[in-house]
């Protein structure tokens, strides 16, 4: 049996308590689970859901919000990578987390709080504390100029500051993609074309990073002999299987705002033998839905990006 908890939300503000217990030493596999739910009247800007460990505790745990369809919007955890993804990355242990989702859909949102072992042996319980409500990060600018038009091809300089009121460590992005759909390939950052198969099993399965605001993913696999595969976000849900079509195969998935971040495809060849020889080359893009444009937003093809520290 699984029980989960309303967080009562009062004047656009809920709040909770738990006693983290569970876990061992058993690196590797799940501890205590913890379910919450909470209601999210239509029309709120976002929702937002602050979790932290009393005493500085550094308990690890990963948190997801789980909309009324399904879709995981937003996962956060109390482990930051810290440094550039080019460069080695350490692991910063800390006591907080915070998911926020921006114009959440009305209706019943879950809320999954997962810890991971092996967990702290220095207290024989934690509490977790949490907050929800529905306002909006905000963020403010200067040097952002009112009307007019930017020459192009000059540098223009413009702070963005974001309050982050919460303990927990965040990042943010400036989004300059056009509030419009559009179809846009995928690049994998893994290797995704002329597979032989079956692959080694030190191989790397190919993975694609979905963006935000997406409403359908396609994905197909061409081959030399017949394929199939399967394909998941990060988390695992849903776990779709393709279809086939002659030595090929494909399939599809929509909904008002699909799980992004990671998203793998495992494949293996069928009948039965496997043909290493065989390659298979593999595809993955967004595309439209029936009666639809596109499935995301594009980025402002005069938007060019660079980093800084």
């Amino acid at each position: 049996m699984t029980l989960r908890s309303v967080i009562p939300v009062r004047n656009g503000v809920g709040g909770f308590t738990a006693s983290v217990v569970g876990g061992n030493g058993r690196g590797g596999v799940p501890a205590q689970t913890l379910f919450y739910e909470v209601n999210v009247p239509a029309g709120q800007p976002a929702l937002d859901v602050r979790l932290a460990l009393a005493d500085d505790s550094t308990d690890a745990f990963t948190a997801y919000l789980v909309s009324p369809d399904g879709q995981n919007p937003a996962r956060s955890g109390d482990r930051v990578l810290v440094g550039p993804p080019s460069a080695t990355q350490t692991v910063l242990s800390t006591s907080a987390a915070r998911l926020h989702v921006l114009a959440p859909a009305a209706g019943t949102w879950t809320l999954i709080v997962t810890f991971s072992n092996p967990v702290s042996g220095n207290a024989l319980s934690t509490l977790l504390d949490g907050t929800v409500d529905f306002a909006p990060v905000t963020a403010r600018t200067t040097g952002v100029p009112t009307g007019g038009v930017l020459p192009a091809g000059k540098s223009h300089l413009v702070a963005v500051t974001v309050h982050n009121d919460s303990t927990a460590v965040e990042s943010y992005f400036l989004d300059a993609r056009l509030d419009q759909q559009a179809t846009m390939p995928l690049s994998s950052f893994t290797p995704s074309s002329n597979l032989t198969l079956p692959l080694n099993v030190n191989a790397p399965e190919p993975q694609w990073i979905v963006p935000t605001g997406t409403s359908q993913l396609v994905a197909t696999a061409e081959s030399t002999a017949p394929v199939m595969f399967d394909f998941s976000p990060a988390n695992g849900e849903p776990d779709l299987g393709s279809t086939a079509n002659g030595n090929d195969a494909y399939g599809s998935y929509a909904m008002p705002n699909l799980t992004q971040g990671t998203g793998t495809s495992c494949r293996s060849p069928t009948g039965r033998s496997a043909t290493p020889r065989r390659r298979r080359r593999w595809r993955p893009w967004g595309s439209p839905r029936p009666r639809r444009p596109s499935t995301s937003r594009p980025v402002h093809p005069r938007v060019t990006c660079g980093s800084s520290v």
